[in-house]
This record gives C-alpha cells, structure tokens and sequence, in this order.
C-alpha cells in the first residue's frame, strides 16, 4: 500500500492527522476541528501551542518522548485550564469549584472545548479539572516531567 493510499484510508476513517503532520499540529488540528465559541480563534489556539512548545517541548529535544508525553495527556482539558487561568480567572484554583462566581463561565467552557452537553454541569469533571490544574502548575513552573 503506498503511502498516499495510507493517507486516503486514515482521512476516510476520520484519522485526517496524516503521518507527516508534527505534534504541534495535530495538537491545533484537534482544537480547531473539535472547539466551538470565542476560544476556537486561532490566536489563542496559537498562544496555547507557544506555551506548550517554550515549556514542555523546549525543556526536551527528544520528539519520541514528546510523543509519549502528549499520548498521555488530555489537550481540549489543557487548553480549557489555560484559557481560564490566562483569559478568564488568573487565580482559579480547586478551592474554587463550587464558587458560583465562576460557574457560568467554567460550564460555557466545557461546552465550547470539552463538548459537555448542556444539561451537563462541569461539576461532574472535578477530577479532571484538579488534575490539570495541577499538571498546568507543573507545567508553568518548568517541573513537568514525563510520567
């Protein structure tokens, strides 16, 4: 099977992140393709991509562990933490879940990135949101290391 043959099967089967595409890209493909709303622009998908490429793929040269690394990671829950720690809420942090200062905006983000359905509340996604938080701390601090 030749290699466009591959490219065509894998495009048919909704799998349109070709082989030749870097990681960076599949990363802003997913999020294009899949975030609706304000969020969806291309600027701020781009500072997302700046801030992974200055604090994780910068501290590693090592495109195989990259790989690893971003296999295991959950891009649209990211990207939803960076947009409300850089955009939105600076200081929000797991004391704040139940705040419902925060909560219509915390859910109209879930809708827009993550894909919650709207009688859905981003409540149901508090271990995820505790854990990348913690994980964009790690991050922000240049203390993310592959796990």
């Amino acid at each position: 099977m030749s290699i466009d043959s591959i490219k065509i099967t894998h495009q048919l089967k909704g799998k349109s992140n070709g082989y030749e595409k870097s990681i960076l890209q599949q990363i802003q493909y997913k999020l294009i393709s899949t975030t609706t709303g304000k969020y969806n622009n291309s600027l701020y998908i781009k500072e997302f991509l700046n801030f992974i490429k200055v604090h994780i793929i910068n501290r590693n040269n090592n495109s195989n562990e990259n790989e690893i690394r971003f296999s295991k990671l959950n891009m649209p829950m990211l990207y939803v933490i960076f947009i409300i720690k850089n955009y939105e809420f600076s200081n929000f942090n797991s004391e704040n879940l139940d705040n419902p200062e925060y909560k219509n905006k915390v859910n109209e983000l879930f809708k827009d990135i993550i894909g919650m359905n709207d009688n859905e509340d981003y409540i149901e996604y508090t271990l995820d949101i505790i854990r990348y938080l913690y994980i964009y701390n790690l991050i922000i601090n240049d203390k993310y290391i592959l796990l």
